[in-house]
């Protein structure tokens, strides 16, 4: 199995499980009727052609049966952790790699923070997607794939570290390496698109421990979680980040603010008001997982009901 299915919060939420059981009852019940259905990973391009869209994505233009916010009750659980002072400046766990997930890496090298945080590039990439001739395996034939496919500004970042990917400066769960950290730098799965927004557990793990959080999706995703109950920090984090169209300036706005989060003074009463504030997030998504049941049931029956045009 992939090791990234081992962290707690798959083994504790479950959700993978869910999400396959939802996939299976969507496609019995949508049988050969033209339905678009599409959970956690973006919805594709051709969304638009069908008549009826059912998703967990956001999308702000288009009439469709929303599986959220219930469905993101699947990621509720009761994590682990010890609720300390932390060590680390901020935690970032970056399994997959891309020319954007990669300039991430060589982005926290130049700022000279890579070593301040608790951080993870382990270059996995999807087989279905490997380029031709390139052996996806040899992790350093990858890594300079990639740094060639646009990351060339980063030569002396890339060079500096070829010699220590795949990178991980951090052992343990990954739920105290959050709680180690002063803040979370969560870069969801999808991010190069600003008409959807599509969460994943990465988000929803951050929410349920009790550490502020930048996170890098779509712009306006920091203010749909604020939109549907979720404490996002707004009294910590400047998250106006989260309004800019370009992710180039998104992502530089955020690693500005990364800095900022030096300046987070924690003691106890700050540890028990993060705390409390996870204990919100957790009470939210657990209440939208009991609701769940309610919301497929009324979904099922627009698909029964429902005749191709």
């Amino acid at each position: 199995m992939d090791s990234v299915y081992t962290d707690p919060i798959w083994k504790l939420s479950r959700c993978r499980e869910f999400e396959n059981e939802l996939l299976g009852c969507l496609k019995r019940a949508i049988g050969d009727k033209k339905i678009y259905y599409e959970l956690v990973d973006t919805v594709k391009e051709n969304y638009r052609s069908f008549d009826l869209v059912i998703t967990d994505n956001v999308i702000s233009d288009l009439q469709y049966l929303k599986l959220w916010p219930e469905y993101w009750g699947s990621f509720s659980y009761d994590p682990t952790y010890q609720n300390n002072i932390p060590t680390r400046l901020f935690n970032c766990f970056i399994n997959r790699t891309c020319p954007v997930r990669q300039s991430w890496f060589y982005q926290l090298i130049r700022r000279n923070l890579i070593h301040q945080g608790s951080v993870s590039f382990l270059l996995d990439y999807r087989k279905k997607l490997a380029p031709p001739g390139v052996d996806i395996e040899n992790k350093l034939e990858l890594y300079q794939w990639v740094f060639n496919q646009g990351c060339e500004i980063f030569a002396v970042e890339h060079e500096s570290m070829k010699d220590q990917i795949p990178f991980r400066n951090f052992s343990g769960e990954l739920d105290q390496v959050i709680c180690d950290s002063r803040i979370s730098l969560v870069i969801e799965t999808y991010f190069d698109r600003n008409d959807v927004i599509a969460f994943s557990e990465k988000i929803f793990r951050a929410l349920q421990l009790p550490r502020p959080f930048l996170l890098y999706c779509a712009a306006g995703a920091v203010e749909c979680l604020r939109d549907n109950g979720f404490e996002v920090y707004d009294d910590i984090v400047d998250h106006s980040y989260d309004n800019e169209l370009n992710p180039i300036q998104r992502q530089v706005k955020i690693l500005d603010e990364l800095e900022k989060a030096k300046n987070i003074v924690y003691n106890n009463e700050v540890l028990d008001d993060f705390e409390s504030r996870a204990q919100k997030n957790r009470v939210l998504l657990g209440k939208l997982r009991n609701e769940f049941p309610k919301k497929l049931e009324n979904i099922i029956d627009v698909i029964e009901n429902y005749t191709d045009k």
